[in-house]
């Protein structure tokens, strides 16, 4: 075959080419569609268990565990003493600046933070005794 049929290994390769095209196309588009409903259907069940599952897993792995890891830092820092004073505080009878705390006007600056003197604190009608504060940056003379 000379020159004349140049025209027929075109059509050949053209025909090859169409047919893996159309192969892999169909085994391809097949493999998408499974591969779209498997994320469809997985992305679903995930919706309709989170709920119940994320409580479950912040009351027994993030809750639980950090409550018993602040409260023994606590109390190693601070002392039983300390811990079962703050405990019997009536903080409707705290004071700040010669106000109770429920009546502070507290207005928040643009950051959206409030600042609050704390630079006349009276805690004597709250029910709280003389112990060691210092923890608290409170000054043993106060």
């Amino acid at each position: 075959m000379g020159t004349e049929f140049f025209w027929f290994y075109d059509v050949i390769l053209a025909a090859i080419l169409i047919g893996m095209m159309f192969i892999g196309a169909k085994k391809g588009f097949v493999r998408m569609v499974l591969r779209l409903c498997a994320f469809a259907a997985s992305f679903v069940i995930a919706l309709m268990i989170s709920n119940g599952v994320s409580g479950w897993i912040y009351d027994s792995f993030i809750s639980k565990p950090l409550e018993q890891t602040i409260s023994t830092s606590i109390n190693d820092a601070l002392g039983d003493n300390v811990v079962t004073q703050l405990g019997k505080i009536d903080m409707e009878k705290a004071k700040i600046n010669g106000k109770s705390i429920d009546s502070l006007e507290l207005k928040a600056d643009k950051a959206g933070k409030v600042t609050v003197n704390l630079g006349n604190v009276n805690l004597s009608n709250t029910g709280i005794s003389k112990v060691d504060l210092t923890s608290f940056g409170v000054d043993k003379n106060n």
